[in-house]
């Protein structure tokens, strides 16, 4: 197996120590490109797919198969590998503190690379304990831009975690000169639909921050776009009338769609990833953001569908009853203009930028033909 499969050396690097000792798992490629570690134990493996958050059909139909096969203790196309690891090394050290395991051996876990696409790659590992069951999640970094955006999450989790509706409790935390992770408990259930999935509502209504009112352009989300406006070439004026409306600021996920959230078996909606969260942000960005990037990502809807899925959640209830609490009545399509331009310009996706690209584009020239 070429050198390159081995992504789990970026967290577990082998300088030739001493009695390093070795896990025996299973890697999965997806498109050639390895991207998941999971056990031999069946249940285990199967277990692990659960950090594969598959949105599209053709991929949620390659992790349904992967995970009856799992369960049956058959690997098609998975060879066998080994990580090495040194049982005094800091990740594992950590490892075996959060699972409370024995002290020079790691407990039974699975690892998803992360997109090797993005700045700031991170890595997943599924930690179970010794009855055999998932118990905690890991993420882990080592680059710099990685090492920044957990830092920034873990500070967040800190504060926020296990005391506000759909935000997880941190359980602990790592930080050391060559690698920094964060661990929660272990959320079982599935992503919910995309588009406009019910159940947005009740959990954005939650994070409302009522009782007072900020000038959007005070708001940090506000703050990061109009930096990364200021350093464009080719610069989108901002809506300088908006930036001086007060709203009634949210508490802000940035990145609020299906593969960040697991629905549990009583409903409620955990999420995921907070790396861009912010106490005090802008009021439906992330309604905006769940209904564009499923729509661009999963279904890859024409820029058309896209103002039409709009219209139709300025027209929804729910949606009325949220912009009510939030005093952002006649303010929808500007907010969605500010929300385009902010996606493009200062989160710059991986994926899909070219059509957010065009949807914002698009925006623009509607607001100059309406005068």
């Amino acid at each position: 197996m070429p050198i390159a499969d081995h992504f789990w050396t970026a967290l577990f690097p082998d300088h030739g120590d001493a009695g390093r000792r070795t896990l025996r798992l299973r890697l999965v490629r997806k498109r050639g490109r390895p991207f998941l570690l999971v056990p031999e134990r069946a249940a285990a493996a199967a277990a692990c797919l659960d950090l594969y958050p598959a949105q599209r059909p053709l991929a949620r139909c390659f992790r349904g198969f992967l995970r009856l096969a799992f369960r049956r203790g058959w690997y098609p196309g998975c060879p066998r590998t080994a990580l090495t690891y040194g049982a005094d090394e800091a990740l594992s050290r950590f490892l075996i503190r959060t699972i409370g395991g024995r002290r020079d051996e790691l407990p039974e876990l699975g690892m998803l690379a992360g997109n090797p696409a993005a700045a700031g790659q991170r890595f997943l590992i599924l930690v179970f304990d010794a009855s055999g069951q998932p118990r905690v999640a890991i993420k882990g970094g080592v680059s710099e831009a990685a090492r920044q955006l957990i830092a920034r999450e873990t500070e967040f989790l800190r504060e926020w975690g296990g005391r506000t509706p759909g935000v997880p409790a941190l359980r602990d935390a790592l930080a050391e000169p060559g690698v920094v992770a964060l661990a929660l408990d272990y959320i079982a259930g599935e992503s919910p639909a995309p588009g406009l999935a019910p159940g947005i509502g009740p959990v954005l209504e939650r994070w409302i921050q009522p009782g007072q009112k900020l000038p959007m352009g005070h708001l940090q989300p506000w703050r990061d776009l109009a930096a990364a406006s200021a350093a464009e070439t080719r610069r989108l004026p901002l809506d300088q009338a908006l930036a001086a409306r007060e709203v009634v600021p949210v508490l802000f996920h940035g990145d609020f769609a299906p593969w960040n959230i697991r629905v549990d078996k009583s409903g409620a909606w955990h999420v995921l990833d907070w790396e861009r969260g912010a106490a005090a942000g802008p009021p439906a960005w992330d309604w905006y953001h769940y209904a564009v990037q499923t729509g661009i990502l999963v279904e890859r809807l024409p820029v058309a569908e896209l103002m039409s899925r709009m219209r139709r959640l300025w027209a929804s209830a729910e949606f009325s009853a949220y912009a009510r609490a939030c005093g952002i009545v006649g303010l929808e399509a500007p907010l969605f203009r500010a929300y385009l331009q902010y996606l493009v310009q200062a989160i710059r996706p991986s994926e899909g930028l070219a059509a957010a690209t065009e949807l914002l584009l698009t925006t623009q020239a509607m607001k100059l033909l309406q005068g």
